[in-house]
């Protein structure tokens, strides 16, 4: 599984703890508010434009940020796989069992209902 730099970690959890970030779904940033990607960039880099944040989720090339994924992650050769980190939570599997499942961030942040404390806890406990 995918680790993420333990400085860059720390402070996307605090962010994300800190009740300073108003939580939206659908949308990096909207109105305001931030999925827990969009936390993520804004903690990074908290003067890019919101396009710069859509190019680094959704985009082969990063323009003048080639070195951007550096910070994310301790294995960069990674960057297409954990753009949107994977997490293990309880859910149903394909035949109907409780099991635990695969969730992308962003399910849990826009489908799932998580609440930031809740995302945080699982990416202390699994990046």
């Amino acid at each position: 599984m995918t680790k993420l730099k333990e400085e860059f970690k720390q402070k996307w959890l605090t962010a994300l703890r800190s009740g300073e970030y108003k939580q939206c779904t659908g949308h990096l940033e909207l109105d305001g508010g931030y999925c827990c990607l969009g936390v993520a960039l804004k903690v990074q880099y908290p003067d890019a434009h919101p396009e710069l944040h859509h190019a680094f989720l959704y985009e082969d090339e990063l323009p003048a940020m080639e070195d951007a994924i550096e910070w994310w992650t301790e294995e960069p050769e990674l960057n297409a796989q954990i753009k949107n980190p994977v997490v293990m939570i309880e859910g149903i599997d394909e035949d109907g069992d409780k099991a635990l499942v695969p969730r992308h961030l962003s399910e849990l942040n826009d489908d799932e209902n998580y609440t930031f404390a809740q995302i945080a806890d699982l990416i202390e406990a699994q990046l």
